[in-house]
């Protein structure tokens, strides 16, 4: 594309870098510099606008130098499925989208591979949360499969196009010849969502795609000791080349390391086993303080004490458990009790039970949707890993989440000028744009209750437009998006754009939206890249020009 050929842009925005390139023209002679012609300066601003100068979304750079723990980590649910959660199929394919797209944790339900339901099966403590729901679930997992005539498919058993990736060092051609072996004698587990109808994968190919492409995965074990010890060969078999010491050792006073340090390794969340000693001796085991328990915190020169509590025995082999070394899963119960205390804990929590402490964000990536689109705004270009605002780091000394942060008065003005090539071209499209600020909510922040329970909304404060004139490229007359709001924490508030087509019979249906994290939201005349309804990058833009004020308190 010749961005400095008109012919390469839409009328509407040719008509305002004709009358910017004018006003540039005076400034340049009221501070006595060079005066360019029209042209020159219409040719200048194009070309800007055709570079990745001009994007609203500003580039950011990863300082890996911290532990894991600093960092914000793009995460799949499920990630395994692909379509429908009760009948969609399982596939690599899935895995290799998601990670290609940013994300760096992603889930592996894993079941026996035999020809059951794995009703037998002993299942981890992963799946703790969902463990109220299970039976009603199998219940209407059986009816729902005979209703339908669904039988078990074979499981996929090697993965899809597998890539020559660039981020795959050379280590690979030593491991690539065990990705299809199999034992004869022994079945391999299987991954899929349990007790729906989905279809199913073998582990071993989720394995392979994941070395591929992947750097933490978590893993929902839900098989018998037996097949536990073959997911950890064909782990050690596939991934020996990227595993992190297994007899490392994290506590109380030893911290996580930096990211840099884990550079081209594979991190196996897993719940966590006590070794077999304790196991064997019912004595004491679960370490807590005298601490207030309405306050959750612990008062100078207070003393801890060890109180009785019995063991209670895991379902997850001892192999299995060592391999989560810096993310050991542990089941929550609330934030105060001794796990949270550990550096290397990480708490599974049901979706009922996250909704109840906080606002959920995103959890399965094969919709688009409000948390997806703020998903991908935090993580964008980032490489799947964001460094936490310093409030909110390890050895910060914050008390409260309100005092974490700093926060201030926003005024933002989007001033909506033009579209370019937005949506499919064989449709009639009159297009116009909502506009969402997500902010926390100072409720919560406060101590309050959450809104309806918990539940999330599509946005706080929202701004729309009338509609463009007519057709994919619309003008947009210079309407104003403005947002004007106290308490706002620049690092974790997103502004969300809708382009919608307005359908006078029925629901206006998306056509495309953009995501920006506050932060790296840049002013002056930018180009909103936009996303389909797939997820994908288009050629599609908005032309805007962008003020932001945020005055700290």
């Amino acid at each position: 594309m010749d961005v400095t050929n008109s012919q390469s842009w839409s009328p509407a925005i040719l008509n305002y870098v004709k009358e910017f390139a004018a006003d540039f023209s005076q400034v340049d002679n009221i501070e006595g510099k060079s005066i360019e012609s029209d042209d020159q300066a219409s040719r200048r601003l194009l070309q800007y606008l055709g570079s990745d100068e001009a994007d609203a979304m500003a580039p950011v750079a990863l300082d890996a130098s911290h532990p894991i723990s600093d960092y914000f980590i793009s995460s799949s649910h499920n990630t395994y499925l692909w379509g429908n959660q009760l009948y969609g199929k399982a596939s690599t394919k899935a895995y290799q989208k998601v990670l290609e797209r940013g994300c760096r944790c992603v889930e592996i339900d894993v079941w026996d591979g035999d020809d059951s339901d794995s009703d037998t099966s002993d299942s981890s403590a992963d799946s703790d949360s969902d463990a109220e729901n299970e039976g009603e679930i199998k219940k209407l997992s059986r009816r729902f499969k005979k209703k339908m005539g669904l039988s078990r498919s074979k499981p996929e058993t090697k993965p899809t196009d597998k890539p020559a990736s660039a981020s795959s060092p050379s280590e690979h051609e030593g491991v690539g010849s065990a990705d299809l072996r199999r034992t004869v004698s022994k079945t391999e587990p299987r991954v899929l969502h349990g007790y729906t109808a989905t279809k199913e994968i073998s582990f071993r190919a989720v394995c392979a795609t994941i070395r591929d492409y992947a750097f933490a995965t978590s893993l929902e074990v839900h098989t018998c000791p037996a097949q536990q010890q073959i997911m950890v060969d064909i782990i050690r078999d596939l991934w020996a080349p990227y595993l992190v010491d297994l007899n490392a050792v994290t506590g109380h006073e030893i911290s996580l390391p930096t990211l840099e340090s884990l550079r081209k390794k594979i991190l196996i969340k897993v719940k966590y086993t006590a070794p077999e000693v304790a196991a064997q001796n019912p004595g004491p085991a679960v370490v807590s303080s005298n601490a207030d328990p309405e306050s959750g915190s612990e008062g100078e020169g207070e003393s801890r004490e060890v109180q009785e509590a019995p063991v209670k025995k895991s379902h997850i082999i001892t192999a299995l458990a060592s391999m989560g070394v810096y993310t050991r899963g542990c089941h929550f119960k609330d934030f105060d009790q001794p796990e949270a205390k550990l550096p290397n804990h990480i708490f599974s929590l049901s979706e009922s039970k996250i909704i109840e402490v906080h606002k959920l964000v995103a959890l399965n990536w094969q919709y688009i949707n409000a948390a997806t689109m703020l998903n991908q705004a935090m993580f964008h270009a980032t490489g799947g890993w964001v460094l936490k605002p310093e409030g909110y780091r390890s050895f910060h000394r914050a008390q409260s989440q309100i005092s974490a942060l700093d926060r201030g008065k926003l005024d933002l003005t989007i001033e909506l000028l033009a579209g370019q090539d937005i949506g499919p071209a064989d449709k009639k499209l009159r297009l116009y744009v909502r506009s969402e600020l997500h902010i926390e909510d100072m409720e919560e922040l406060n101590g309050g209750s959450l809104p309806e329970g918990g539940s999330t909304k599509e946005g706080q404060i929202k701004a729309v437009t009338e509609l463009g004139t007519a057709g994919r490229s619309p003008d947009f007359r210079r309407q104003l998006l403005q947002f004007r709001v106290d308490g706002v924490a620049e690092e974790l508030t997103f502004v969300r754009f809708k382009v919608m087509d307005d359908d006078t019979f029925s629901r206006d249906n998306l056509v495309a939206w953009a995501c920006f994290k506050l932060s790296r939201l840049q002013t002056g005349i930018r180009k909103i890249r936009l996303y389909d309804c797939e997820g994908q990058q288009t050629n599609g833009m908005l032309l805007v020009r962008i003020s932001k004020r945020l005055e700290i308190e």
